[in-house]
C-alpha cells in the first residue's frame, strides 16, 4: 500500500539527486511512497510503472539500472521473491507504529539504515478513533527527507509478524547454472557473452567462499550484474557510434526498427538509452544516435521489416 511521505527542499538542490535523469528522479520519489517503514519495496518493473507512470510510455527498467548505479537503490531477494532496498531510508524517519517486513540480511538493514529489529513491532495500544471535530493524522512531522534518507510516513498499524524462512534458504552450488530467463534479463541490462562469464566466474566463487544462503540464487546473480557496469560495445559489433547524424527517440517506429535490427543482425537485445534536449522546444528526450531515421530495409510508414521479393516477383 502507498505511504505518504515528506520532501525535504533541499532535495532538489543535492547533487546526488539533480545528477540522475528526469525520470529517475521521478521514479525515486515514486519508489518511496511504494516502500514499506524500512525502505524495502517489491522489485517488480510493470507494478512501479503502472503506479508512477500511468500515462506515459516508458520501460522503468533501464531507470531502475540507473538507480542501481547510483546507489540510490539495491536489489535483493526476499522470501524467493525479488526486492529493492533505498539506501539510508531509515536514517530521517520516525514512525510511532512502523510497519515493515521482517528483513533479516544484515547487509540489507545497514544498507536502510535499519533501526527496527529483526521482529516487526506491535503496538501498545490502538491508535484512538477520531472524535468530532478532530482531524485524522497523516504523517509526522519535523523529519528531514534527502535522496537517500525520506519522509516520515506514520499512523499505520503494523502487519502480523511475518514467519521466518530462513530454512528455505540455501548455499550456493558448484552445479548452479543460471535460468535462460535470467541470461536473457542481463542480456537485456547491456551485457555481452563475454562480460557476463567474466562476471560469473567472480560471482560463484565469492558466495562459495563466504558460504552465502539465499532463496533465489537467479535472483541473486542479476542483483550482481545491477551493481555492475556494462562495458562498451566495440563499434565494429554494434554498428552504433555517437558519430551517427540521426537522433532516434526512444520507442518511435524508427527507435524499434533499429532495436529489431540489431537483435536480428548481431544478437543483441538493445536497451541503452542518452538523454538530449530538444533545440526548439526544450524538452529532455531519450533515443539513441543511429546511422538513419529507419534502419535498412524496414517501412517508413509501419517501421516493420519488408520482406524481400522473389525473382518471380520482382519480373
Amino acid at each position: 500500500m502507498a505511504r505518504i511521505r515528506s520532501i525535504h527542499p533541499g532535495l532538489f538542490t543535492d547533487e546526488a539527486f539533480a545528477s540522475l535523469s528526469m525520470a529517475a528522479r521521478v521514479l525515486l520519489l515514486g519508489i518511496w511512497t511504494e516502500s514499506d517503514d524500512q525502505g524495502v519495496f517489491e522489485w517488480k518493473p510493470v507494478t512501479l510503472k503502472m503506479r508512477v507512470f500511468s500515462a506515459d510510455n516508458l520501460d522503468v527498467v533501464p531507470l531502475l539500472a540507473e538507480l542501481t548505479r547510483a546507489d540510490a537503490v539495491r536489489q535483493f531477494s526476499f522470501e524467493g521473491k525479488p526486492h529493492g532496498a533505498v539506501r539510508n531510508f531509515c536514517k530521517y524517519q520516525k514512525p510511532k507504529t512502523p510497519k515493515f517486513r521482517d528483513v533479516r540480511d544484515d547487509e540489507i538493514r545497514k544498507y536502510v539504515a535499519s533501526k527496527y529489529p529483526k521482529e516487526e513491532i506491535e503496538p501498545s495500544k490502538p491508535e484512538p478513533f477520531p472524535q468530532k471535530g478532530e482531524m485524522v493524522r497523516q504523517r509526522e512531522e519535523g523529519g528531514d527527507s534527502l535522496i537517500l534518507g525520506v519522509g516520515l510516513g506514520g499512523g499505520e498499524k503494523p502487519a502480523r509478524p511475518r514467519a521466518s524462512r530462513l530454512d528455505s534458504k540455501e548455499k550456493l552450488t558448484i552445479a548452479f547454472a543460471p535460468s535462460e530467463s535470467t541470461r536473457e534479463a542481463i542480456r537485456g541490462m547491456g551485457f555481452g557473452d563475454q562480460q557476463f562469464n567474466k562476471e560469473f566466474s567472480r560471482f560463484h566463487p565469492y558466495h562459495m567462499g563466504r558460504g552465502t544462503v539465499a532463496d533465489d540464487w537467479n535472483a541473486m546473480l542479476v542483483s550482481w550484474f545491477q551493481r555492475a557496469t556494462p562495458e562498451p560495445v566495440p563499434a565494429a559489433t554494434a554498428g552504433l557510434t555517437m558519430l551517427n547524424k540521426t537522433f532516434v527517440i526512444l520507442d518511435t517506429l524508427g527507435w524499434k526498427s533499429w532495436v529489431a535490427h540489431i537483435k536480428q543482425t548481431r544478437g543483441i537485445t538493445w536497451s541503452r538509452t542518452i538523454e538530449r534536449r530538444d533545440e526548439e522546444t526544450g524538452r529532455v528526450q531519450l533515443g539513441w544516435w543511429w546511422p538513419s531515421e529507419y534502419a535498412p530495409g524496414y517501412d517508413e510508414a509501419t517501421g516493420e521489416r519488408i520482406a524481400p521479393q522473389s525473382e518471380e516477383d520482382a519480373a
